[in-house]
């Protein structure tokens, strides 16, 4: 018998001893090995997932309060019941690249946003009313530690839209090319803002208005329309 052999003997032995120890037999005992190991895979993958999950979910803190974001992270079932979803699972299945959430304090519009970024994975979420310095750094303050203006990702999600002032030149160039560059790419980008349809119209510039009605769609959700069921 060579070295090989006799190892995998010897391994064989110790593993009929520990499974009469289980008083199983050695075919349980692998069975139950086989059982055990299936689980803690799956247990590592749902650590990943949450860990994934915590991670796009701090991109949203001080937005909502903890235990909502929270609870986002761990059960988000309960936000299938709200209007806000319904539009962001309306606007997946459109071939519209934008959308524009309206809707004031409660409506549920950032949670079902929130929603949808973490499910997503990867994606980049800015405040409208911080929107000019993240562009000023895409154009130009390298060393700055502002996240630069990706155009790119996937998913952009600004938030508050409306937020910013209305002489914030850097704010509103910045939305322009947001809208131009990604409405030419046909990247997905959200919008919220507590601005009602006709507000936007007589805030924006027109040539920003002319490239949202021809890419985005715009949907108004109730206040107080968010119904938590957990």
């Amino acid at each position: 018998m060579n070295g090989m052999d006799e190892f995998l003997a010897r391994m064989r032995v110790e593993s009929d001893a520990k499974a009469a120890a289980l008083g199983l037999t050695p075919e349980e005992y692998s069975a139950k090995l086989e059982a055990d190991a299936h689980e803690e895979n799956r247990q590592r993958e749902a650590r990943d997932r949450y860990d994934r999950r915590l991670s796009g979910a701090a991109h949203f803190r001080g937005r909502m309060p903890d235990d909502l974001l929270e609870s986002i992270v761990r059960d988000s079932s309960w936000v299938l019941d709200t209007k806000a979803w319904e539009a962001v699972c309306k606007w997946k299945a459109s071939d519209k690249p934008m959308l524009v959430l309206c809707g004031g304090t409660g409506s549920g519009k950032t949670v079902a946003v929130a929603r949808h970024a973490i499910d997503e994975g990867a994606f980049q979420s800015l405040r409208a009313i911080r929107v000019g310095a993240h562009y000023e750094q895409w154009t130009s303050d390298r060393d700055s530690k502002v996240e630069p203006l990706n155009l790119r990702t996937r998913l952009l999600i600004i938030d508050d839209l409306g937020q910013e002032a209305q002489e914030d030149r850097r704010s509103f160039a910045a939305l322009e090319e947001i809208v131009d560059s990604r409405q030419s790419m046909k990247t997905r980008t959200i919008f919220t803002t507590n601005l009602t349809p006709e507000q936007i119209k007589a805030r924006y510039p027109e040539r920003m208005l002319s490239r949202l009605a021809q890419c985005a769609m715009v949907v108004s959700i109730p206040a107080n329309d968010m119904r938590r069921s957990k």
